[in-house]
């Protein structure tokens, strides 16, 4: 069965996208038994490093997140019941030495006694979008330090979606805990 899974990512299907597909054994370092084309282009690798086990997948993911992708995919292989998984976003580092975030659901695959034989995923590169959330939460917390700073309130009223935000400085100000009014335009 896994020569059939081997065919579709060696075939033209993932050549130009933005995904990359693997297929790992069940074996300790998950050797790479087959990889998308297009992982050139996403990772700065050829396939070829991979499914000769030049370089090990494991050995790629960043050691800060190295545990937690090791403790998802135990998780659900134990799971007899568990057929695909979603990771947490990881960091992987590209050929030219800098870390991407990966976005990575896999699918398991099992032989008729249930027993895994291999795992199916795709990986997206999502480094962009941490980047932005990450940049927004810098952009918060320094706006809401020069709130702290100015000792002034702050409400906030998104008239499209009825969002409502009240600073912890803009209830102070009113005589309340933060936690005493909530966030509505009700309050």
């Amino acid at each position: 069965m896994h020569h059939v899974f081997e065919e579709i990512i060696s075939s033209q299907l993932f050549e130009h996208g933005s995904i990359a597909v693997f297929l790992w054994r069940n074996a300790p370092g998950w050797p790479v038994a087959a990889a998308s084309s297009n992982l050139k282009a996403l990772l700065g690798y050829d396939p070829s490093v991979f499914t000769s086990a030049t370089i090990n997948y494991a050995d790629q993911i960043h050691p800060e997140d190295v545990v937690q992708v090791f403790e998802e995919v135990r998780r659900a292989s134990e799971e007899l019941t568990c057929n695909a998984f979603t990771h947490e976003p990881y960091r992987f580092r590209h050929a030219q030495g800098h870390y991407l975030w990966l976005k990575d659901a896999t699918t398991i695959i099992r032989d008729a006694s249930g027993a895994i034989t291999h795992y199916v995923g795709y990986l997206h590169d999502i480094s962009a979008e941490i980047a932005m959330q990450q940049e927004s939460r810098f952009l918060k917390e320094r706006l809401d330090l020069a709130m702290q700073a100015t000792m002034d309130g702050l409400w906030d009223w998104n008239v499209q979606s009825g969002e409502v935000y009240f600073s912890p400085q803009w209830k102070a100000m009113l005589g309340f805990a933060d936690h005493e009014l909530e966030n509505t335009l009700e309050t």
